[in-house]
């Protein structure tokens, strides 16, 4: 492999939420063969509260207004280990990510509107971070 071109961008985390977006998207075109695009439907901007155990917790309540693709992703803004848990209403287990990283992602199809439960949590109690949601959309003009 030879590196021909690059382009070096802080890793801000809006900047990581938009190339995971990006890498969903690409995943559903080659699965669908569909021109999708992204539209960023809500962010959030907090930080995990210490829980019993010494860890850090946080619950977010989402509710998704339609069926459709969407797609949350959890950015530490401190660069430390975090994880992504969604539940629906019931409390049943929809997908969670946790791989030793500071930016869990899940992506959810939904036939119907939907409410969730995203946790997100982390073995440091004090964590800031930002959650993003967005939504695959068709691309303009397609």
């Amino acid at each position: 492999y030879q590196l021909r071109s690059a382009n070096v961008t802080k890793a801000t985390p809006e900047a990581v939420a938009e190339a995971a977006t990006r890498r969903w998207l690409q995943d559903l075109s080659r699965r669908d063969g569909e021109q999708l695009e992204s539209s960023r439907i809500r962010q959030w901007k907090k930080r995990l509260q210490p829980d019993s155990a010494g860890r850090g917790e946080a619950v977010q309540e989402i509710d998704l207004d339609a069926a459709g693709r969407w797609f949350l992703v959890a950015v530490s803004t401190d660069m430390n280990d975090i994880n992504l848990r969604v539940t629906d209403a019931d409390g049943n287990l929809i997908a969670e990510d946790n791989q030793r990283d500071w930016y869990p992602f899940i992506a959810i199809e939904t036939r119907q509107k939907k409410k969730l439960d995203v946790r997100i949590s982390s073995p440091d109690p004090d964590v800031e971070y930002q959650l993003y949601l967005y939504r695959a959309v068709p691309q303009s003009g397609s």
